[in-house]
């Protein structure tokens, strides 16, 4: 199965340098508050109280569909144990991973969908949505190397978060009619 194999060629990257582990350790968990931090600042930043209440709706309404609504809908349906518990060799980087399902990854969900606002509120050419992306993409990587998701819970996850921003949006600019 391609999504195993995938998994255990990325999670062999840990335990390889102590600084790799950091830099991992970092992108899997903290990571996430100051991707979420920055894009509060920028949806806040430089911008009338109109356009500002319209970025805050949307990052806020997007983040709630995302992980509040369609990742509990499909944990509660799908109860996928996470590779840490599944595989006795592996060892999780993570200190306070959780054995709740590991199917969609709530932090590529939100890292997404963070990266999905970004876009959507006309930040889509700037440098801010480019690192935004990579950021997102780096958190979701530090998942599967530190042993807490497979590769397709990250895929499902980004899809889930990309998706509820442009639908946000779209609900957004149907009210404004």
């Amino acid at each position: 199965m391609i999504d195993l194999d995938f998994f255990h060629r990325l999670n062999n990257l840990d335990d390889q340098s102590g600084l790799l582990d950091v830099v991992i350790i970092f992108f899997a968990s903290p990571a996430i508050y100051i991707l979420g931090t920055g894009v509060i600042v920028l949806m806040l930043y430089d911008a009338t109280r109109k356009m500002q209440y319209y970025r805050v709706a949307l990052t806020a309404l997007s983040l709630l569909v995302a992980r509040g609504l369609v990742v509990p809908i499909i944990r509660f349906f799908y109860d996928r144990p996470r590779p840490f518990v599944v595989f006795s060799d592996i060892t999780t980087l993570v200190a306070k991973a959780t054995s709740d399902p590991s199917f969609p990854s709530g932090h590529a969900t939100i890292a997404f969908a963070l990266a999905g606002v970004l876009y959507y509120a006309k930040f889509a050419n700037s440098v801010w949505w480019k690192s935004a992306v990579v950021i997102a993409a780096l958190i979701a990587i530090a998942r599967v190397i530190s042993g807490v998701h497979y590769p397709s819970d990250i895929v499902v996850g980004a899809l889930i978060g990309w998706a509820s921003a442009w639908f946000t949006r779209k609900y957004l600019l149907a009210s404004k009619k």
